[in-house]
């Protein structure tokens, strides 16, 4: 049984951690590809993009919760 706050606070240290840990290994290299995507922009390109980071980076600290709920109850069914 995995614990949502865990892969809460490993996608707060850093984006997409949270859904490895909830074991969506895909959905997770995504996040991170996204995140990383975002600050380099927003560094190079336009200072936007940082807002564009914290909106995946907050997504995807709920939605890493809401996969380690799935996995939980994916797991308590077999």
């Amino acid at each position: 049984m995995k614990k949502k706050w865990i892969a809460v606070l490993l996608s707060f240290i850093f984006c997409g951690l949270g859904h490895i840990y909830a074991g969506s290994l895909i959905r997770g290299i995504v996040f991170i590809v996204l995140s990383v995507i975002a600050i380099s922009c927003s560094q190079s390109v336009s200072a936007v993009f940082a807002l564009v980071f914290l909106a995946i980076w907050g997504y995807g600290m709920i939605d890493a919760a809401r996969m380690v709920k799935k996995a939980n109850l994916a797991t308590k069914n077999r």
